[in-house]
C-alpha cells in the first residue's frame, strides 16, 4: 500500500529522485483491549500491545529509570503490572507503536514509504533499521536521516548510529 503511493508518481519524478532524505517518527495506536494488571487474574485480550507513555522513549513498562538511577538504585525494567499507576490517569495507554519513514524530496509531496509496528518503546533502533533497509532494498540512496531524540541520541550508537553510518547514511 505504501509503495503504491510512490508508484503513482510520474516515472520521470521517481527516476529523478533516487537520493532522498528521510524523516522517521512513531505514533501510538491505542488498542481496544485492556492492559495487564497485577491486581487481577486476567491477561490482555491483545498481548501484542504494550504500555505507552507520552514522554521519553514511550516505553510505559519502565516508569522512571532516571529517578531510580539518581537514588543509586539499579536501573531495572519493572513490569507494568508491578507499578502503582492510577487507572484514572491518561498517562499510560495500552497500545502499539507505529514507526513511519517519510520521504523528503524538494518539489514532491511528503510520502510515507515504510512503516514498522511494535510495542511502544521496544526495539526502536531495530524498527528504524527495518524501515531504512526496506528503502535501500528498493534502490534508494538516503542522504539525511532526520529523527527525534528517541532515535538519536536515545538509542545506543552501536544499535542505530553506527549501522546507519555503515549503510552510507
Amino acid at each position: 500500500l505504501l509503495w503504491g503511493v510512490w508508484m503513482l508518481l510520474p516515472r520521470s519524478h521517481r527516476r529523478e529522485h533516487q537520493t532522498i532524505d528521510v524523516v522517521i517518527d512513531a505514533t501510538h495506536l491505542k488498542s481496544a483491549a485492556r492492559g495487564r494488571s497485577a491486581k487481577g487474574a486476567f491477561v490482555s485480550a491483545d498481548p501484542t500491545c504494550g504500555w505507552y507513555k507520552r514522554d521519553g522513549n514511550h516505553d510505559g513498562d519502565d516508569i522512571n529509570p532516571t529517578a531510580r538511577a539518581a537514588k543509586g538504585k539499579a536501573v531495572a525494567k519493572d513490569s507494568r503490572a508491578k507499578t502503582k499507576y492510577q487507572r484514572h490517569s491518561d498517562d499510560l495507554k495500552w497500545a502499539r507503536e507505529m514507526h513511519f519513514v517519510t520521504v523528503v524530496v524538494p518539489g514532491l509531496p511528503r510520502i510515507t514509504l515504510a512503516a514498522s509496528l511494535d510495542q511502544p518503546g521496544k526495539r526502536i533502533a531495530a524498527n528504524a533499521l527495518r524501515c531504512i533497509d526496506s528503502l535501500l532494498e528498493r534502490g534508494f540512496k538516503i542522504g539525511h536521516f532526520i529523527c527525534d531524540q528517541a532515535y538519536l541520541p536515545g538509542c545506543a550508537p552501536e544499535d542505530l548510529a553506527l549501522p546507519l553510518r555503515a549503510r552510507g547514511i
